[in-house]
């Protein structure tokens, strides 16, 4: 475009000097200036940057998107190795069996007799029982009272221990050593009478209290030093001797039994 507005100015000059009329000069400058804008018109219309655009085509672009999980994977539980072995499971310690126990001592309408009471002839009770467990070794005797409501625990009438296994019961009186030893077999604690023997029950004038006596099949007999272990954490004289010997006893009761009975007091003579 530059070059061709110069030539047009060139050509005037040049027509100019060879002394043309100015009218001459005017027909030759449009002639020119019409053919120059016609090269114009034509470098425009066929200027590659200046053709029609075509039309745009829309391309859509899709996006693969990879929705990742938002809960945690549950994580499988780990095999153990081959040629191992889980550690045992703990047993529960089975439930002691019922031992059958009967006495004489007790009447039907559930009264301890006189006879066996302490301010009767304060005679051991007879006792029998049947069909211990396989596997007993000793059996043990407890004669406790209800618990005393002001005394810290019950009142214990007899604590025997270390029957043979071999006896089916022991007969009524039965009078041990100076030191609780039995004839027959058996050793005493101290009852709440602080005694090595029996010694019955004695409530409050007029006071009806309910005494129990309990049997117990042992898959061991005790030794001195399991009364001493068991007596450490024992410090009421009160029922004392009953807790030394649950304590003794915990973990080898194979079965147990139990009956009960109530006594009155006397009445206060006038």
């Amino acid at each position: 475009m530059r070059k061709i507005f110069a030539g047009l100015l060139t050509l005037t000059t040049v027509l100019l000097g060879l002394g043309l009329s100015a009218c001459d000069a005017e027909k030759n400058f449009s002639s020119t200036a019409g053919s120059a804008t016609r090269e114009i018109s034509e470098v425009i219309t066929t200027s590659p940057t200046n053709k029609p655009l075509e039309p745009t085509s829309t391309v859509e672009i899709f996006e693969t998107v990879t929705v990742l999980p938002t809960d945690t994977p549950t994580r499988k539980p780990t095999p153990a190795p081959t040629g191992t072995s889980l550690p045992p499971t703990p047993s529960a310690t089975p439930a002691p069996l019922a031992l059958n126990l009967t006495s004489t001592a007790i009447d039907s309408g559930g009264f301890i007799l006189e006879q066996y009471a302490r301010n009767g002839n304060n005679l051991s009770p007879p006792i029998t029982w049947s069909d211990p467990p396989e596997g007993t070794e000793s059996f043990a005797i407890l004669f406790v009272s209800d618990p005393l409501p002001d005394a810290g625990g019950t009142w214990v009438l007899w604590t025997l221990y270390n029957i043979p296994a071999s006896l089916p019961g022991i007969p009524e009186g039965l009078v041990p050593d100076e030191k609780g030893v039995l004839a027959i077999g058996g050793q005493h604690l101290e009852n709440s009478y602080l005694e090595l023997a029996y010694s019955g029950p004695s409530p409050h004038p007029i006071e009806t209290r309910r005494f129990y006596l309990r049997i117990y099949a042992l898959d061991t007999v005790l030794e001195p030093v399991d009364i001493e272990n068991a007596a450490a954490d024992v410090d009421t004289w009160i029922g004392g001797s009953e807790q030394i010997l649950l304590n003794a006893m915990d973990g080898h009761i194979l079965a147990k039994g139990q009956l009960s009975g109530k006594y009155k007091g006397e009445s206060p003579t006038g």
